[in-house]
């Protein structure tokens, strides 16, 4: 039996009629709901005041939305409440739970005073009013709960509008009380939940379920909720601004190529009919024509910056933006337009000694020349040995064997701009500028192939993809080994190592 129900999203079907409609999601749960059920409403607050702008009558406040801020271990802290009745000692309001509890007004007086209290402006909610006003007859008690779309972070304001679609189902079976919980993409509408995906139908939709031995409401999974009564505020409807053409559509694809640095831009059959238009990333101006384009754009030395992977197509003042997509992750640099990283750096983060983002750091001060490399003299002092690579060789083939790698994440771990690859062709380079002997860049490129030679990869359906991969990179080494050209007759212990690594010859 069905016992309670809450919802949340920032869009809910469209409604313009007293009663429940048959086919809305709101008749869909309350004809499979207890009579005595409870019905909990999270709706969008677009226009929450995170400070004081201004005067506020406590009197002309009651049944009005408030918020109280205060500190609370050195934090900035907003707290809502709903002010209901004046005493003659104490004011009783409505807290964000809903509970009602009792200040005393000569401290409600201070805090109005101090602008630590504040009447907000009547809530911009957007909701169906109308079904929300019939599901009151179905269910036991509707509860409203406004989400707001900024709040404080740290002490600062954020502005983050509600995106999140939540459907929480409290149910009994027998004494036993579980919650199916649904999450993901469908708002509370039936084109998400109700209708079958396809033309003209439904949408197609992408969510998580799952179920929780334990009775847990909306507000357990939202903490920022805040319950308000209904009274307080007048649910709105969205208004949809009609739209004209999705010139969007123009553009088939945006492919970028991080080994040849290019960024090609692909037209539809849409584009024909494009008038003035131009073409942008992070605020560059790509392309632009008068006329409709016919042929590919291909910008050369491009590069993708963590910012944002789309590119802009503006018409007419609109702008249309559509997802880079990239060939192969794996050859995308690690600092894009940035300082390579150097075999220093790669050793340290291989090994396990700093994050990706500090080795980053670490390239572009030495490019620059700016500061000391704390983190390379306490680690190599004048300069890495055979312990510093055999360690990060052996983070590496510890790495590889982790089940919940994927073949692509395998591939960065070989092959990648921070990978051991990378690392090994730092070496190579450095051999053939004979800045590093070619004895030791060949010894260790054979214990490399010794070591990833004795990687067990764990049972699983991409096995076989990921031997191949290892198998390839292995095969790379061993043709680097084979151009390394040195004399070892002279030199006993150098026989005696090429022995040893036989099969690296092989």
């Amino acid at each position: 039996m069905v016992e309670s129900l809450g919802l949340l999203a920032p869009f809910y079907e469209c409604d313009d009629a007293t009663e429940l409609d048959a086919r809305s999601v709101f008749e869909a749960l309350a004809s499979r709901t207890a009579k005595d059920a409870a019905l909990d409403v999270g709706v969008s607050w677009e226009n929450p005041q995170v400070h004081a702008s201004g005067d506020s009558d406590l009197e002309a406040g009651l049944g009005r939305l408030w918020t109280w801020a205060y500190e609370q271990n050195g934090v900035r802290v907003l707290e809502h409440l709903v002010p209901t009745s004046i005493g003659p000692n104490t004011v009783s309001y409505t807290d964000e739970m809903g509970s009602g509890r009792r200040w005393s007004l000569e401290d409600v007086r201070e805090a109005i005073d101090e602008r630590a209290l504040w009447m907000q402006p009547p809530p911009i909610a957007f909701a169906p009013r109308n079904a929300v006003a019939g599901a009151a007859e179905r269910f036991s008690e509707v509860r409203l709960w406004l989400h707001p779309a900024t709040r404080l972070l740290e002490g600062r304001p954020v502005h983050r509008p509600l995106h999140a679609k939540l459907l929480v189902v409290g149910y009994r079976t027998g004494r036993s009380r579980s919650t199916l919980v649904v999450m993901g993409s469908p708002n509370m509408s039936r084109r998400a939940l109700l209708m079958k995906a396809g033309p003209g139908l439904g949408n197609v939709e992408v969510a998580v379920a799952f179920r929780l031995s334990a009775s847990v409401s909306l507000r357990d999974f939202v903490p920022e909720l805040t319950y308000i009564p209904a009274s307080a505020f007048e649910l709105q409807e969205r208004d949809f601004p009609d739209l004209g053409p999705n010139h969007a559509l123009a553009m088939d694809e945006a492919v970028h190529d991080p080994a040849a640095r290019t960024l090609t831009v692909t037209w539809s059959a849409e584009a024909s009919t494009l008038p003035q238009w131009r073409l942008s990333y992070d605020g560059r101006t790509l392309a632009k024509s008068d006329a409709p384009p016919s042929d590919p754009v291909m910008i050369e030395d491009f590069s993708l910056k963590p910012a944002t992977a789309e590119v802009v197509l503006h018409v007419e003042g609109q702008e249309y933006p559509t997802p880079i997509l990239v060939t192969d992750l794996v050859a995308l640099p690690a600092a894009p337009a940035g300082p390579s990283v150097a075999l220093d750096e790669l050793l340290m983060f291989l090994g396990r000694r700093i994050g990706a983002e500090r080795a980053v750091q670490i390239a572009a001060r030495r490019a620059t020349g700016t500061g000391d490399n704390d983190e390379l003299n306490a680690f190599f002092g004048g300069g890495f040995g055979p312990p510093d690579v055999f360690r990060a060789w052996w983070s590496v083939a510890e790495d590889l064997q982790d089940a919940t790698l994927s073949v692509q994440a395998f591939r960065l771990r070989l092959e990648g701009a921070l990978g051991v690859g990378a690392a090994w062709q730092c070496m190579v380079d450095a051999a053939a500028a004979k800045s590093m002997p070619v004895e030791e860049v060949w010894f260790y490129g054979a214990e490399l192939i010794r070591i990833l030679r004795e990687v067990e990869l764990p049972a699983a359906e991409d096995r076989e993809a990921k031997r191949e991969v290892l198998s390839r990179f292995c095969e790379r080494v061993r043709s680097n080994l084979g151009d390394l050209r040195f004399v070892a007759e002279t030199r006993p212990w150098v026989k005696r190592i090429l022995a040893f690594y036989e099969d690296a010859k092989a």
